[in-house]
C-alpha cells in the first residue's frame, strides 16, 4: 500500500594493425570524415569503445550540430550489413558528447533509436573513449563483429566531392568481441539524499515496483522483457527467503534491486530501529545476489529527515515518487494505465507494486503503459539511470 510522502569479455580484434589509406585532412573538421588511425572495443563490465584519429577533431562537428558521423557498427553472424550502430553525437552547445544506439534493418533504415547513458574521456583532441552498459545500447550478449566508421556530412559527399567521405577501422576487415552480461555488485548514490523525481529535461521515466518479491513478480518481468525495458524493484527483506532465485533473475535481466525495509513497518521516526531494518535488508539482498543496493524507499512513503539520515548512514539515497496510480487498491488495469500516462512526464518516478497483494491488474497494465510512454517519446529506465548514479560491476 502507498501513501503520499509526508515531508568482454575478450577483445578478439586485438591490435588491428592494418592502417587505413592515407587521407588529406580538411581543417574545419566538418568537410571530411574523421581520419581514423586506430580503434578498439573491449569489455570490463561496461563496453569500452575507443577511437583515435590522426588529426584533431571537435565534438561540435558531430551530428546533429555539425553533420559528421562517428559510429560503432555492429554485425551479427554472417550479415554483411550492420544491425546496430552506436554513434557519438554532439550535445546542444557543441561542447559535450552523447551516445545514441540505432537498430537497423538490412537496407540500413533506422528502426528505432535509444539514448545511451555513457561516460566519455577525450584525449588531446584526437581520441574519444566511451563507456556504456551493453543493455543500455540494446547490444545483446553473444558474438559480434564490429567496425569503427566515420562519414562526412551528406552535403559534402555529393559529386564532385573532393574530401574523403568515409573512413573505417580496420580498413580491410572487422574486429570481433564476445559481449557478456555484466554482473552488477552495487551502485553509488550521488547528489541529494532524498528524491521525488529525476531531471525534468530528460525523455526518461523510471518505473518502480514495491513490496516484492512475490507471486506476480515473474509476470511483470516477462512483460518488461518483451519490451526490453529495465525497472527498479524495491524489495522487502522478510519476503526474500525462498525467492533468492527471483532476485538473481531481476539482476540477470538488467533490472535494479533496491531496499524497501525489512517488514514494511512505518519507519518515519528514524533512529536505530529504522537503521537496523535498512541494514538487515541490505545484508540479505547482498547474501542472496552479491549486489548491494544504494536506493531505499520508505514503507507507505512515510519519510522524515531523520529517516533520510539513517538511510544515508547506510549509504542509500531515499527515493519516493511523483506518479502514484494507487494500483494497490486494485482499481482496474485501465485505471492504472490512465493514471500513469496521465501524470508521467520527463524525469518522473512511477510507483507500482509486484507484491503485497493481488497484482494481476498491475501486470496487465504495464505493457500498455510502456507502449504509450514510448509513443510520447519517453524511455523507461531504472532509478539509478534516471538519476545518474554510478553502477559497479564485477
Amino acid at each position: 500500500m502507498s501513501i503520499r510522502p509526508i515531508a568482454a569479455v575478450v577483445l578478439l580484434g586485438t591490435a588491428l594493425l592494418a592502417p587505413p589509406a592515407a587521407r588529406a585532412r580538411i581543417p574545419d573538421g566538418n568537410a571530411a570524415a574523421v581520419d581514423i588511425g586506430s580503434a578498439s572495443l573491449g569489455q570490463r563490465g561496461l563496453l569500452a569503445f575507443r577511437v583515435s584519429a590522426k588529426e584533431p577533431w571537435s565534438p561540435a562537428s558531430l551530428e546533429p550540430r555539425g553533420g559528421l558521423r562517428l559510429c560503432l557498427q555492429l554485425f551479427r553472424g554472417r550479415l554483411a550489413s550492420p544491425r546496430r550502430e552506436v554513434c557519438v553525437r554532439s550535445r546542444p552547445g557543441g561542447t559535450g558528447m552523447k551516445l545514441v544506439s540505432y537498430a537497423l534493418d538490412a537496407s540500413g533504415k533506422v528502426l528505432s533509436r535509444t539514448y545511451v547513458p555513457a561516460s566519455f574521456v577525450r584525449g588531446r583532441q584526437t581520441s574519444v573513449l566511451a563507456r556504456f552498459l551493453p543493455s543500455d545500447a540494446r547490444v545483446r550478449s553473444g558474438k559480434w563483429r564490429w567496425v569503427a566508421a566515420s562519414r562526412a556530412p551528406d552535403e559534402n559527399c555529393a559529386p564532385p566531392a573532393q574530401p574523403p567521405c568515409e573512413d573505417r577501422f580496420p580498413s580491410d576487415g572487422v574486429g570481433s568481441i564476445t559481449v557478456r552480461t555484466p554482473r552488477p555488485r552495487g551502485c553509488t548514490a550521488v547528489g541529494s539524499p532524498y528524491r521525488l523525481n529525476g531531471p525534468r529535461g530528460r525523455n526518461q521515466i523510471a518505473l518502480t515496483f514495491d513490496d516484492g518479491p512475490g507471486p506476480y513478480t515473474s509476470s511483470i518481468l516477462r512483460v518488461l522483457g518483451r519490451f526490453d525495458v529495465k525497472a527498479t524493484f524495491f524489495v522487502l527483506g522478510d519476503r526474500i527467503a525462498g525467492r533468492q532465485g527471483m532476485l538473481r533473475r531481476i539482476l540477470r535481466e538488467g533490472h535494479e534491486l533496491a531496499n524497501h525495509s525489512w517488514n514494511h513497518a512505518i519507519l518515519a521516526a528514524g533512529g536505530s530501529g529504522a537503521y537496523n531494518q535498512i541494514r538487515r535488508t541490505n545484508a540479505v539482498i547482498r547474501s542472496a545476489t552479491g549486489f548491494t543496493p544504494c536506493l531505499f524507499r520508505a514503507p507507505y512513503g512515510a519519510v522524515s529527515w531523520s529517516l533520510v539520515a539513517e538511510a544515508r548512514r547506510a549509504h542509500l539515497a531515499t527515493i519516493e515518487w511523483d506518479v502514484d496510480p494507487r494500483d494497490w487498491a486494485t482499481p482496474g488495469a485501465g485505471t492504472i494505465f490512465a493514471r500513469v500516462v496521465g501524470s508521467a512526464r520527463g524525469g518522473s518516478i512511477v510507483v507500482m507494486h509486484d507484491g503485497g497483494g493481488p497484482r494481476r491488474q498491475t501486470a496487465q497494465a504495464v505493457a500498455a503503459i510502456i507502449k504509450r510512454l514510448r509513443v510520447r517519446g519517453y524511455e523507461p529506465v531504472t532509478v539509478s539511470q534516471l538519476l545518474g548514479f554510478k553502477q559497479l560491476y564485477r
